[in-house]
């Protein structure tokens, strides 16, 4: 809950990326989390959590390297765990070849008419303090494909974005890439604009990539076998208490609804912050636990995160009930756990001066999101707002708007305006695509 609360407490340093990945990370480790609480020995304990840890690193490199680094700063060595295979090109379940990101060279868009290029979307993010950018756009084939096949996107991604400025009422083609001798990059999107930045990558989103030139010669490295899936987990123990069940449950939704905010297009911010400290603490209180994992010992813990959690978890108490089915005397404690509801949190900014966070566009079906960071009431932390859903007509963006804390205005037709036209979104006309 610390590396959560961390990345989230402040919205000038909002680090959506990193809240993402945690959180995806114990949505999917609740199950062995608590299987390695239950077990009735110690032996057992220790022989669940071990096998919890090798399937939870068999999930990538990042994930094994996370779990290392987290496990060093506790004072524990994982370094044992199995190294899975590197990343690279890859084949899913059906046998279908699959690429992986890859740094940007002229070869890696080789197999793609970048001169006919068209926007498919773009998102703009400061991630902690750092700008990072991702543009994706449709693009031909240079090479024949010989059944039906959607159409292919080419998802250019910026690790750090130095300067951009794009204009949406333009058109965004023919694009071109250029690298200067220092390394930075130039990514050249016809009138529309251009981003500069560094750590180009690029990832072709085509089902059909097997048929290219780079797919072909990546085949011949790739078997047909070359996904084996992950380690056995087994089932949850059969003697874990009903309100075990119903923990398990409650810290599953949590990271669920945190990990939310990947959904950039949703205005509906979740408060990591309030959730975090709701269940802080909770690995020293699963690891106390596990001595006697009994129904009470569980009641309390639930009790103790609802007393911390208010309101907020208790609305995803209510949510993670219709996942398991409890015995009558746990249906009748859990009944007598309900709070008031909470009052629902304010989307607009609801401020003069923002930071501004993220901005995405999406021309067809037409949407943005904007979010910004929004001084705390009473002095407070900064926290996230977002601006009201938009079906933009269009969007002029400046690397500017992304520096500094500018004042933001809603014009009588539903424009956003921020500081000196460093970011305008002009509402549009609806359409049958909207």
């Amino acid at each position: 809950m610390a590396d959560l609360t961390e990345a989230a407490e402040d919205a000038r340093r909002y680090d959506r990326p990193r809240i993402t990945d945690v959180s995806d990370i114990w949505d999917n480790n609740s199950r062995p989390l608590f299987a390695a609480v239950c077990g009735r020995t110690a032996w057992g304990r220790r022989r669940m959590a071990r096998r919890a840890l090798v399937w939870m690193a068999a999930l990538g490199e990042s994930r094994r390297a996370w779990m290392v680094e987290q496990a060093a700063l506790a004072g524990h060595d994982l370094s044992w765990l199995p190294v899975p295979a590197p990343s690279g090109p890859y084949r899913d379940t059906y046998g279908n070849l699959w690429p992986q990101a890859v740094p940007y060279t002229p070869e890696a868009v080789a197999d793609y008419r970048l001169d006919r290029a068209e926007l498919h979307r773009f998102r703009f993010e400061r991630v902690g303090e750092r700008l990072t950018g991702l543009v994706v756009l449709t693009a031909e084939r240079r090479f024949p494909v010989y059944t039906a096949q959607s159409e292919p996107r080419l998802e250019l991604g910026l690790e750090e974005v130095t300067d951009l400025a794009l204009d949406t009422t333009r058109p965004a083609g023919p694009a071109s890439v250029e690298v200067s001798a220092d390394g930075e990059v130039e990514l050249r999107l016809g009138p529309a604009g251009w981003v500069r930045g560094t750590g180009l990558t690029v990832y072709p989103h085509d089902s059909a990539w097997a048929f290219s030139a780079a797919g072909r010669a990546a085949a011949v490295d790739t078997g047909p076998d070359e996904w084996t899936g992950l380690p056995e987990l087994g089932p949850m123990p059969s003697w874990t208490p009903a309100a075990g069940r119903l923990a398990r449950a409650l810290l599953h939704r949590t990271m669920l609804d945190i990990r939310t905010v990947r959904m950039t297009g949703s205005d509906d911010i979740p408060d990591v912050v309030g959730l975090c400290r709701a269940l802080s603490g909770a690995g020293a209180e699963l690891y106390a636990l596990s001595r006697r994992p009994d129904e009470a010992a569980f009641r309390r813990l639930v009790e103790g995160w609802l007393e911390r959690g208010g309101p907020l978890l208790t609305a995803v108490l209510a949510d993670a009930r219709t996942y398991v089915t409890l015995p009558a005397a746990t249906e009748a404690w859990a009944d007598g756990l309900a709070a008031p509801p909470a009052e629902p949190a304010r989307r607009h900014p609801g401020a003069d001066r923002v930071a501004l966070r993220l901005v995405t566009y999406v021309p067809q079906p037409r949407y943005a999101a904007v979010q910004f960071a929004v001084p705390g009431a009473d002095g407070g932390p900064w926290r996230m707002g977002a601006a009201p859903d938009a079906r933009p007509g269009e969007v002029v963006l400046r690397a500017g708007a992304f520096h500094g804390t500018h004042p933001v205005a809603w014009e009588p037709d539903g424009s956003l305006l921020l500081g000196e036209e460093l970011l305008r979104v002009v509402p549009g006309e609806a359409g049958p695509e909207d």
